[in-house]
């Protein structure tokens, strides 16, 4: 097949090849095949199946890089095969759009948090969904584990964030500064610190041991939407709504 198509086309053959579940473009297309960051590997596949659901707020590679986890506001989690783009999983529950997914560093547990305020744990090889915690009184926008799994970070639009025990749910401290809501968290590698953005343009940096703020950092000029970090090179960047990206020593 030509590969001298245009993006709508290549979008159109895609979606349709995933409706019929005869992935051939999307196994032997470039895009597909690219040996990527796992940032450019995520756009690249909400390229491609974007067209094919409603809306997408998250996805989340599984620990083993070949399955991918999204959620959309038909307020659906499904678990895709990035090999092929079969779905394996799908599991229900919301009631309101989805936000934010973590996978557990074992793999078996996922937490997802939507505009409903829940935050939901999940037993993935069981489907099992645990009792929903819901710590925050308005949407919970974003949700992080700790690299060790020990716990896990929750950020709503109360402009909190609050650390839960992985094994027990239970939340033992909120952490406040925020001037606008959580809308993305990520752990440093090493467990150590935690960082923090919003809608207040700014990135909090925490010590997990404390739990205090050591650093605040500015220069995005609107709402933080997305945080990743860089191993062994002790950087986090940052992505905002002013259509530029950051990176943080």
């Amino acid at each position: 097949m030509s590969l001298t198509i245009s993006t709508a086309e290549f979008v159109d053959l895609i979606c349709a090849e995933i409706e019929q579940q005869t992935p051939l473009l999307l196994n032997t297309h470039p895009i597909s095949q690219a040996n990527a960051k796992e940032y450019l590997r995520q756009a690249q596949l909400r390229l491609i199946i974007k067209p094919a659901i409603d809306r997408l707020w998250s996805v989340a590679f599984h620990p083993d890089g070949h399955r991918l986890t999204s959620g959309c506001e038909d307020r659906a989690i499904r678990l895709w095969q990035v090999r092929d783009g079969k779905c394996l999983q799908s599991l229900n529950g919301y009631t309101n759009w989805f936000r934010s997914i973590a996978w557990s560093p074992d793999s078996h547990g996922l937490i997802t948090a939507s505009r409903d305020a829940q935050i939901r744990i999940w037993e993935v090889g069981t489907a099992i969904c645990f009792p929903p915690r819901s710590g925050h009184p308005k949407a919970t926008l974003a949700v992080a584990y700790d690299p060790q799994g020990v716990t896990f970070a929750s950020g709503g639009d109360d402009r909190t964030i609050r650390i839960w025990d992985a094994q027990t749910h239970a939340c033992p401290q909120i952490l406040r500064g925020h001037l606008g809501g959580i809308i993305a968290l990520v752990y440093s590698p090493d467990g150590k610190y935690l960082v923090s953005s919003g809608s207040d343009r700014s990135m909090r940096i925490w010590d997990t041991q404390r739990w205090r703020c050591l650093s605040i950092r500015t220069g995005h000029t609107d709402r933080i939407g997305g945080l990743t970090d860089r191993p062994h090179l002790d950087l986090i960047t940052s992505a905002s709504e002013d259509r530029t990206i950051g990176a943080k020593e």
